[in-house]
């Protein structure tokens, strides 16, 4: 490296750092020993593998991506302003913006993130429960950490092949009091975002919304709208945070259709062991009156035709109350092609 020094200031003319496989370089003005303000730095980073940036935050399973990045930063008097932060690789790239605050929590910082590629499985790597799939994608986003229990993101959009993730909103990680965060989901398959779990989705087009509002430890569920083949359901719900959750639910679906998703997890209908209880949906498992006690809930679910491999059901009404481990059956009813049933109880 060559560095030079001009009452009290210091200019990097020239560096060329290796650790390992990386390789860095920075040029530009460091500023004085006693503040960052003036600093004004160019800096590039070459790399094997694009995980050796994210140490210890992801898992690694082995594969090696190339980059290099190139990030210009200037120092202001108590923050850093970063300017053309890019990362590259063969497959895509993700650029940042911003100001970063220097003081404990970084409060008061905000970025500008864009970034797109061809084949997300090359960046992202599996998760026990995610794989991500060869798909194209592209992000973009503006983060703001106003405080460090309140963060913001604004034109918030994540496209993974056909399918789009809009966000924005605030969120409140201390009591939820000023939450509002808007969130929509569309595609022609579920399937595009990668695999998650080991449920087969079937291949349905999808849509979603709904808007998630705080008050003081309680999360509000508003308008909830979901569409999924030939399925679809509305509903708002609260969560009420505190030493033992209540949770409040109201929803209505027309149609529920889940022999595609039976036909995907337990084959044709004539090779199910009727026997079995995994292969049903509504398993003969006992509830333990225990685990009633550990919630309270206001459950109020509305259905006019439940299509299912083994039976369509209609005019599907429930209605329950969970409270201090108690349960009472305000309601269950619903009619198929052998009568009617209407019941209460608790």
């Amino acid at each position: 490296a060559k560095i030079l020094a001009n009452e009290g200031t210091f200019t990097i003319e020239s560096s060329d750092v290796r650790s390992g496989a990386l390789r860095l370089n920075l040029r530009g003005d460091l500023g004085s020993l006693e503040t960052i303000e003036g600093m004004d730095l160019s800096i590039d980073l070459a790399g094997p593998s694009v995980d050796q940036l994210f140490d210890n935050a992801l898992p690694n399973d082995g594969r090696k991506v190339p980059f290099t990045l190139h990030a210009e930063l200037k120092g202001l008097r108590e923050a850093v302003h970063l300017r053309g932060l890019e990362i590259n690789t063969d497959n895509g790239s993700l650029t940042a913006d911003g100001t970063i605050m220097l003081n404990e929590d970084f409060s008061g910082s905000t970025l500008t993130i864009a970034g797109r590629g061809e084949n997300l499985s090359e960046l992202v790597p599996s998760f026990r429960s995610y794989s991500a799939p060869a798909k194209p994608w592209e992000v973009q986003a503006v983060l703001t950490r106003g405080s460090p229990d309140q963060h913001s993101i604004r034109e918030g959009r994540l496209t993974i092949g056909s399918v789009e993730i809009t966000l924005s909103g605030e969120l409140d990680s201390a009591d939820q009091s000023d939450t509002l965060l808007r969130f929509t989901a569309s595609g022609d398959q579920i399937t595009d975002i990668g695999q998650i779990g080991d449920i087969p989705w079937p291949l349905h087009a999808f849509t979603l919304s709904t808007q998630l509002a705080g008050s003081r430890n309680t999360i509000e569920i508003r308008d909830l709208e979901a569409e999924w083949g030939r399925s679809d359901l509305e509903g708002n719900g609260t969560v009420d945070l505190t030493d033992k959750p209540t949770i409040k639910l109201e929803g209505t679906s027309e149609v529920l259709d889940v022999i595609d998703l039976q036909l995907a997890l337990f084959g044709e209908p004539e090779d199910i062991d009727q026997s079995d209880d995994k292969t049903t949906f509504f398993p003969d498992t006992p509830i333990l009156i225990s685990y009633l006690e550990t919630f309270n809930a206001d459950v109020d679910v509305q259905v006019g035709v439940f299509r299912g491999q083994r039976a369509t059901i209609n005019d599907i009404a429930l209605a329950l109350n969970v409270s201090d481990g108690a349960l009472q059956l305000e309601r269950a009813a619903f009619r198929d092609q052998i009568g009617y049933f209407d019941a209460q109880g608790g």
